[in-house]
């Protein structure tokens, strides 16, 4: 009976330390496609969802929840705040977002700054683009659900940007990954729990670009280090598209799903794609508030026909 005992204590022990050995695996994987997307370029799309994930209350929840939000948002699904092309610049930390591929970007992200494409009077107008510098940011408090539901909208790709999300992927936790699905291509779906703390301790980031960082989260209610996420990797150990869903918690009880999908892929002299170009400080305006910075974002997508 011993023997039995300690032959299946010893399966155990075997299987568990395979298990780990190939989430270790899984890890290294991800941060591997991290770092060669480092020196590629890459073109793509984010799409950026919000959905409510737990409403306490009841019919009476409910309807503080579409008093709070109105009927788009309080939907079971959700709505989709933002749909937007993507070059992705990691090496360079620089993205820009357009209406559709080709077409001017109207959000551009380098690691101290986000600009806005500024919808003008006049032809005239030399200063094309609205400029949040992150370290103007000021403290933020954590919105309620009502100023949470009333500021949601494509603006909030502010805080989620294509840099961002690639990072989280070098902060995947060993002991959470797990090979959900292997193509016939070869490419494998990957779910993890990612830290934020430890992504920014990965790619050595800045003391005040961490501060930085969980204040603009903080802003849409986001204040949890551990998000779930989603990668597939290609047989290449390129990245194709990542899934993160940032949880927002507006109170102690209500909890929203900020979901925010990546899709990438690499590109080559052939495909064209400009390289990303900041604009002069002369052709900038100054925006002190995040606030003014969501809606410049939202109003270049209203006048471009995106996606709200």
């Amino acid at each position: 009976m011993r023997r039995i005992v300690a032959v299946a204590v010893l399966v155990a022990l075997v299987a568990g330390a395979c298990a780990q050995g190939e989430r270790k695996r899984f890890g290294d994987a991800l941060n591997h496609a991290a770092k060669l997307a480092s020196h590629d370029v890459y073109a793509g799309q984010l799409v950026v969802s919000l959905r409510p994930k737990n409403i306490p209350g009841g019919e009476s929840g409910q309807a503080a929840l579409q008093s709070a939000l109105g009927d788009r948002l309080a939907a079971a699904r959700g709505a989709t705040l933002g749909q937007l092309a993507v070059t992705l610049e990691r090496g360079n930390r620089r993205a820009s977002l357009s209406p559709s591929p080709g077409a001017p970007p109207i959000v551009l992200f380098d690691p101290a700054t986000v600009y806005a494409r500024r919808t003008t009077r006049s032809a005239a107008d030399r200063r094309k683009w609205a400029r949040f510098e992150y370290d103007r940011l000021p403290d933020v408090s954590e919105p309620t659900m009502r100023e949470l539901g009333q500021g949601a909208g494509p603006g909030d790709i502010a805080i989620v940007d294509p840099v961002f999300l690639t990072d989280l992927l070098t902060g995947a936790l060993t002991g959470s990954i797990k090979l959900e699905k292997k193509a016939a291509d070869g490419s494998r779906l990957l779910s993890f729990n990612t830290s934020i703390s430890k992504a920014e301790r990965k790619i050595k980031m800045r003391e005040d670009e961490r501060k930085q960082r969980k204040k603009l989260l903080r802003s849409l209610a986001i204040t949890g280090d551990i998000h779930h996420g989603e990668a597939i990797l290609r047989t290449d150990g390129t990245v194709s598209s990542i899934r993160i869903l940032f949880a927002e918690h507006p109170d102690k009880r209500t909890e929203f799903d900020l979901e925010a999908t990546l899709t990438l892929v690499p590109v080559t002299a052939a495909d064209s794609v400009k390289q990303i170009a900041l604009p002069s400080r002369d052709v900038t305006v100054r925006v002190p508030a995040l606030a003014t910075l969501k809606g410049t974002i939202q109003q270049q997508l209203v006048a471009l026909g995106g996606r709200l």
